[in-house]
């Protein structure tokens, strides 16, 4: 009896191992012919996580060189240069600097030019601000 179990014991280990081997043989099959595609598809997505983690990085030192520029510009308001590094690096926040300026110098020149501001919160308070006509201001 333990011969019969001998032999039932090798025929299923045989089977097992004949099953894995054939999957191992598909598998190879399908990673030669589709090589080419898959290491195409890596290569994408590498290339575009790194572009990612570029982009991220150029951003936040943008954002770093704007805060800077305008904690200079806190400190000494007549830094020209720290004016024209905000400018460049994040117009929306100059034109929030220049908005605050112009109110507090209260320069009606500088908030005529900020209407037309990319920042549609500047440019709506600075045409606010302009207005004379107390009905365009209800609208």
């Amino acid at each position: 009896m333990s011969i019969k179990n001998d032999i039932a014991m090798v025929r299923e280990e045989l089977t097992s191992e004949e099953k894995f081997f054939e999957k191992s043989v598909i598998t190879e099959k399908f990673v030669k012919k589709y090589k080419k595609i898959l290491i195409g598809g890596f290569l994408v997505i590498l290339g575009l996580i790194i572009t990612n983690i570029i982009y991220e990085t150029n951003k936040e030192s943008n954002i770093v060189a704007a805060n800077e520029a305008l904690s200079a510009l806190y400190l000494n308001d007549k830094d020209e240069q720290a004016l024209l590094s905000l400018k460049a690096s994040s117009p929306k926040l100059y034109d929030a600097y220049a908005y605050s300026r112009a109110i507090l110098d209260k320069d009606m020149q500088i908030l005529e030019t900020l209407k037309s501001s990319k920042s549609t919160l500047v440019s709506d308070l600075s045409a606010y601000e302009t207005s004379k006509d107390t009905q365009s201001l209800d609208e």
